[in-house]
């Protein structure tokens, strides 16, 4: 039996079958039927349209509350922009009136012969533990210019007179504009240094510890002790002669195959005080190259 005769039957069947039925009830139940499939989609579009119109109307609400959130935090911003400038301004007329004191103490420094003093603020220290024991950049007392290379000093309350904090930084290691120092107590800071007591001849070098730097190359029999008191020996023009650096904590002598001796040192210059500094410049004539 071929599947064109099988379908040809049914069909046929379909027929006597529809014909046999009565139409008026047939064409009701088609209508119920079409009722149940079409009146619940009708009804979930428009459930859909109007959850539709809720949640345009909540977009809406939301980009508003955006925008009002923004002008609020612009607001805010401005208002804490226009607090830390006037909180810069009082901070820098602050600065100004300590250099002015600090201008006052200055003349004990004149009879360094050949010298030139400025006198500076700090503006910025560098995040980092190694940045923050290394360097500081400066502002120049009034916007005036700090010169690109010479000694840096910090008074010390308990001496009465300035005492050695590191050196002006090259000018291309300026950090936003700023002119910066090196710290004494920086991993990469090294001067040469003399024991006020015994008059002998060592190279101080920072070791990124706040509290202590190491002086190396002392005599084999050195004769420095703790509590003596270290000055810079103006060998080698980083700093002047004489300024005070501070007091040997302890010495450790030479093993046999060792041929210098080495101590630690705890230097005057306060670290967690760096605030207004003199920045000592070797004087040159009118018009030549600094």
């Amino acid at each position: 039996m071929s599947k064109d005769f099988i379908l040809a039957a049914v069909l046929t069947l379909a027929c006597i079958i529809l014909a046999a039925l009565p139409i008026g009830p047939t064409v009701y139940a088609v209508r119920k039927v079409v009722f149940y499939l079409i009146n619940p989609t009708a009804n979930a579009f428009l459930d859909a349209s109007k959850h539709a119109s809720k949640i345009s109307s909540s977009w809406h609400d939301l980009f508003s509350a955006r925008e009002e959130l923004g002008a609020l935090r612009e607001s805010v911003k401005q208002g804490h922009l226009e607090s830390l400038a006037a909180l810069v301004e009082q901070n820098e007329a602050g600065h100004d009136a300590s250099l002015d004191v600090m201008a006052s103490r200055v003349p004990a420094l004149q009879q360094i012969k050949g010298l030139d003093f400025s006198l500076a603020a700090v503006s910025y220290r560098p995040a980092g533990q190694k940045n923050w024991a290394s360097i500081a950049c400066l502002r120049g007392a009034r916007g005036a210019q700090l010169p690109a290379q010479g000694a840096v000093l910090q008074f010390y309350p308990q001496l009465d007179n300035f005492v050695l904090a590191g050196k002006m930084l090259p000018a291309e290691q300026e950090i936003g504009g700023f002119k910066c120092m090196e710290m004494l107590t920086g991993a990469d800071y090294s001067v040469t240094v003399a024991i006020e007591r015994t008059g002998e001849i060592a190279l101080m070098r920072g070791v990124g510890n706040p509290g202590e730097v190491v002086i190396e190359y002392l005599p084999k029999d050195s004769q420095a002790q703790r509590g003596d008191v270290v000055v810079t020996a103006g060998s080698s023009w980083i700093a002047p002669a004489g300024i005070a650096v501070g007091v040997i904590d302890r010495v450790l002598a030479p093993s046999p195959d060792e041929l210098f001796a080495r101590a630690y040192l705890k230097p005057y210059f306060n670290l967690s005080k760096v605030e207004e500094v003199v920045v000592v410049s070797k004087h040159q004539e009118a018009g030549t190259r600094r």
